[in-house]
């Protein structure tokens, strides 16, 4: 991804925001007075009474960097209009006023640019990373918030997103050192300290195992270091008022919620008490719209501590995951999940707190493109749910379009995701425009007697679609199952009961949903295969193999990754959980209920039931890693590495690594080289790394060989799996004396994961198996005493492979009517559209009883529209 297309867009935005800028008498809340305010604290008055000054209603309440933010721009502020700086009770919002408060904003929006670029250049992704930053950049709730309501929300997001880009490339001193000085920017971010705290811990851990424990110790130092100087430079003039500063800070008496109720948990606990009230005949004070503390008729009364503990409580399976699984997804996954418990259930939470959640969520983006039923549910929730604060009349001919924009945007960058969606999940983001519109104009016709209804209404749907996404991100985060072997299940069903989504197929996956997080799996790592939901047997053993495969996948690289590190100074040991099935399910299990080894089974063995280990992992540095790991005895032979293509069975390159001694019970790193280079060197230059892969061999000086492969790249970018067929057939079958069965494979091309299923029970010497040689042979051992014969084992056997199973993306038909149904729900979203402005210019009468209703809700003075005068001094 160019920077110079991150700036154009960044660019072209800003002119926009400029022109707002201009529009002296558009709408703006009183965030606005208290940020002119806390310029007048700053410029007027000694560091030493900023937290004192009470002149305003408007005090300073925000952590000491952004009262040193206040401090600099007040400078320029004096010079621009003396106003800016004048500490006075009543508000000031003169024209000049509102264009230097307004321009700042425009200006310091530049971090929005850095963190987005830095942020989707982090995930090292090759895809959508410019719809990404687009979606980052343009963020309708940024805008709404910043540049009508006014904050500077759009300098602290940016700096959020520069500290998880840094994390994510392992630079924690520099992420320290930027999450330190968002502590002390906004304290909001105290709700996500703890996945720093535990993800830091984390690095260091594995930097000890790594690297030894001074290495360790010394980062953890300097890391140190770094936030307590941080903290000196913040909090070193206030120390002898911290007692005021906390105060100022943490005003728990503002109540349980704020005067419109976030869309959060206790938006709906408030909802329960004010129906029970109604059905007891009592009277709530929930609905008053304004701040400060509301007791519940019918529910007990929350109090704070109950909702840090909640807040906490709802945070630890996402830090479990987090110590336990360091990657990417993780991360990401781990942070909006923690981000969310705070919004859920935190003290008195804005609306305003999901930025926390929403714009770094645009990063699953990055990573899978079955993530976008998160994202896009978390988008229309966050975002309607912030319009809401736009309520006067002119704006909504603003807010509504920019909404309308924003959702269309999305779902045209990601159509086919959107397509994959349920139903209910498709109709929850389809309702968010009828929604915006009653809330924001319809309601004033129709209900200008009840002015709280369109708000509780908007927090029910917000509420609603940030508890969904809460409990998706949280199931995403855990583990992978796979169906049992098809010889089992045929054994339980009957023919009409083989196909994806049938009763007996959904009742037998007790995971809500669990078919479509299986496919969502599959089609991560596969690509897309719709083939998958036709009602057929076929494809039903298809979705299963893949199923089986991905489960595989999944659980071999944790188990590896525990291998890698193992020793005395490492891991010790893993809890291998749930071996066998008690019936034919879907389940983690990697033994079938027949007893017969799932795929799974096989590719463990390679792991814990081998002399030696090898294991390979690239790094996020684009470095290839060779792990040894030999359990029984130290062991010396000689590394070689060797890629090959897809199309042929002959090798296209070899590299000798040396010979290399290893430690027995240990984990021993042998190679760390750039893939990039080595693949090169072997003739698999970068851009072909699809048709290419390599295998690494160990060869013992007993001249034993153990080996293990990898792809270069992602398996769903190998396109030769869905043009050529391998065709893999059983060319022989041979009775041996002890009644095995020794069966020889042929195969025109080369193919991974390749799966023999057979009804009988028994067991193979090898199953799952890569095969880089013609004729490849395998032998099976049947369990019971009585033999079988190559000719009833060959008509029950059946053979599963990428290339068989996996077939071409969508034909163009099908993509144009995709495109087709997508144009028609744009023009009835643009018709909604014109509807909203239509009632909005028709809205005059009954306009005062309307302003005048929904202005004692929110704060004690109306908004300053069109009254404001032009000139420099009172």
């Amino acid at each position: 991804m160019d920077f110079w297309d991150c700036t154009g867009i960044f660019l072209i935005l800003s002119g926009f925001k400029i022109l707002l800028a201009q529009k002296y008498d558009l709408y703006h809340s009183t965030d606005f007075d208290v940020h002119r305010n806390w310029l007048a604290i700053t410029h007027s008055k000694p560091i030493s009474e900023w937290y004192f000054e009470a002149t305003s209603e408007w005090t300073l309440d925000y952590p000491p960097f952004f009262a040193y933010f206040e401090k600099i721009l007040s400078k320029y502020a004096a010079k621009f209009d003396p106003l800016l700086v004048k500490i006075q009770k009543d508000p000031i919002s003169t024209d000049y006023v509102v264009l230097f408060q307004k321009m700042s904003v425009v200006l310091t929006d530049v971090f929005v640019l850095f963190g987005a670029y830095f942020f989707c250049k982090s995930f090292k992704s090759r895809n959508n990373n410019l719809e990404v930053a687009f979606l980052i950049i343009c963020n309708a709730a940024l805008f709404v918030i910043d540049h009508i309501h006014f904050q500077y929300n759009g300098m602290i997001i940016g700096l959020l997103l520069c500290f998880l880009a840094a994390f994510f490339d392992g630079k924690l001193k520099t992420a320290a050192f930027l999450f330190s000085c968002l502590l002390h920017l906004k304290h909001l971010f105290l709700y996500v300290a703890p996945f720093v705290g535990i993800a830091f811990l984390q690095q260091l851990n594995s930097s000890r195992l790594r690297s030894g424990p001074k290495a360790a110790l010394s980062q953890f130092i300097s890391i140190a270091l770094i936030v307590i100087s941080v903290s000196s430079v913040s909090l070193f003039p206030f120390l002898s008022q911290l007692d005021q500063l906390v105060s100022r800070l943490f005003p728990f008496k503002r109540g349980l919620t704020h005067s419109y109720w976030a869309g959060n948990f206790w938006a709906l606990y408030n909802f329960f008490d004010l129906i029970l009230a109604r059905f007891g005949g009592m009277k709530s004070g929930l609905t008053s719209g304004l701040v400060g503390e509301f007791s519940h008729q019918v529910l007990p009364n929350v109090p704070p501590l109950a909702t840090f503990i909640l807040t906490f409580a709802s945070m630890i399976p996402a830090l479990f995951k987090l110590w336990n699984k360091p990657e990417k997804k993780t991360w990401i996954l781990s942070f909006c999940s923690i981000a969310l418990s705070s919004f859920l259930f935190g003290w008195h939470v804005h609306e305003k707190a999901i930025l926390l959640a929403l714009v770094p969520a645009s990063g699953l983006m990055l990573l899978e493109k079955n993530l976008f039923r998160i994202f896009g549910i978390l988008m229309v929730a966050g975002v309607s749910g912030v319009l809401p604060l736009i309520y006067t009349e002119f704006e909504q001919s603003i807010v509504i379009p920019i909404f309308i924009l924003y959702l269309l945007t999305t779902l045209l960058f990601f159509q086919a995701d959107y397509q994959k969606m349920h139903l209910l999940e498709k109709l929850y983001i389809i309702s968010s425009v009828p929604t915006v519109a009653f809330v924001q104009i319809w309601s004033k016709l129709l209900l200008p007697s009840l002015p709280f209804l369109p708000l509780l209404i908007q927090s029910l749907y917000t509420a609603l679609g940030v508890h969904y996404s809460f409990i998706l991100i949280n199931l995403e985060l855990f583990s992978v199952d796979s169906w049992g072997l098809i010889s089992s299940i045929e054994n339980v069903t009957a023919s009409g009961d083989r196909f994806f989504g049938s009763n007996w197929a959904t009742q037998r996956n007790h995971h809500q949903d669990g078919n479509e997080q299986i496919l969502g799996f599959i089609t991560q790592f596969f690509g897309d295969q719709p083939w998958i939901k036709n009602q057929s047997e076929d494809a039903f053993w298809n979705f299963v193999y893949l199923s089986q495969t991905v489960q595989s996948i999944c659980t071999s690289s944790q188990a590896n990754f525990y291998r890698s590190r193992a020793g005395l100074k490492g891991t010790m040991g893993a809890l291998y959980w749930q071996l066998n099935d008690v019936w034919p399910t879907v389940s983690w299990s990697s033994l079938d209920h027949s007893k017969n080894w799932k795929p799974l089974h096989h590719q463990i063995k390679k792991s814990f039931n081998s002399d030696l280990s090898l294991i390979t992992n690239v790094n996020e540095n684009d470095q290839l890693e060779i792990y040894a790991v030999s359990d029984n005895e130290a062991k010396r032979g000689r590394l070689k590495v060797q890629t090959r293509s897809w199309t042929s069975f002959e090798v296209s390159g070899e590299e000798d690594l040396g010979e290399f001694e290893l430690k027995m019970l240990e984990s021993n790193l042998l190679v760390t080289k750039n893939v990039g280079y080595l693949l090169n060197k072997m003739n698999c230059p970068y851009g072909k790394w699809n048709e290419c892969f390599y295998t690494v061999t160990f060869k013992t000086d007993e001249d034993k060989l153990f080996s293990t492969w990898q792809s270069s790249v992602p398996i769903r970018e190998i396109h030769t799996f869905n043009h050529l067929n391998a065709s893999i057939s059983i060319s022989s079958c041979e009775e041996k004396i002890d009644k095995s069965l020794q069966l020889t494979l042929e195969s025109a091309l080369p193919q991974p994961f390749v799966w023999l299923e057979t009804k009988f029970r028994g067991k193979w010497d090898e199953n799952f198996l890569l095969i880089t040689e013609k004729l490849t042979s395998v032998t099976f051992k049947p369990a019971g005493v009585e033999s079988i014969s190559c000719d009833d084992f060959l008509k029950n056997t059946k053979i599963f492979y990428p290339s068989k199973v996996l077939v071409e993306p969508p034909k163009p038909s099908e993509t144009n009517r995709a495109k087709l149904i997508f144009v028609i729900f744009s023009i009835l979203i643009a018709v909604s559209c014109i509807a909203c402005c239509f009632a909005c210019m028709c809205s005059g009468a009954g306009k005062e009883k309307i302003e005048q209703s929904r202005n004692l809700k929110f704060g004690k003075l109306p908004p300053r529209v069109a009254n404001r005068r032009k000139y420099r001094q009172l």
